[in-house]
């Protein structure tokens, strides 16, 4: 049995995006046995993916109920959207962050798991007021204070 890696999966996944765009700017370019002939190869690609894609939409339906289940049992509004991460118990790797930054607003990370790190997310989104952006999507180490992680939100 092959096992095919998800950073490995999601570079085929995005190749197969590349040559179905290319394929459908090529109609009236090239011949149509060409085209017909490289949409099957295309369509045989995505049938050998079948079960990978499954899995993928498996992995994050689990996650986002996860996801989903820990913001209520916390009583979160914001929403976690780093599918990186399957267990909030376990430390982050941002080891020197002592603060996440949100719209010039500080919150003190408390411990060092990434349930800390979405408290103090959720803390920041609640106190900026903006009720648009509730998608925790990631942090970033400030280059000018290591001990400062900035809050990367979406809608």
């Amino acid at each position: 049995m092959i096992k095919l890696e998800a950073s490995d999966f999601k570079e085929v996944h995005n190749g197969l995006c590349s040559v179905r765009d290319v394929l459908s700017s090529m109609a009236g370019v090239v011949s149509e046995s060409l085209l017909a002939k490289l949409a099957a190869g295309v369509a045989q690609m995505e049938r050998g993916l079948d079960a990978a894609y499954e899995q993928e939409s498996e992995q994050f339906n689990s996650a986002s109920e996860y996801f989903s289940h820990t913001a209520d049992k916390y009583g979160f509004s914001s929403v976690w959207s780093i599918y990186d991460v399957t267990n909030f118990d376990e430390d982050h790797h941002y080891r020197t962050a002592l603060f996440v930054e949100y719209h010039g607003l500080l919150s003190k990370i408390e411990g060092t798991s990434w349930l800390g790190l979405w408290r103090a997310a959720e803390e920041l989104i609640e106190r900026s007021g903006d009720t648009h952006h509730i998608y925790v999507e990631g942090f970033k180490i400030c280059p000018k204070d290591r001990t400062v992680l900035n809050l990367i939100t979406g809608s």
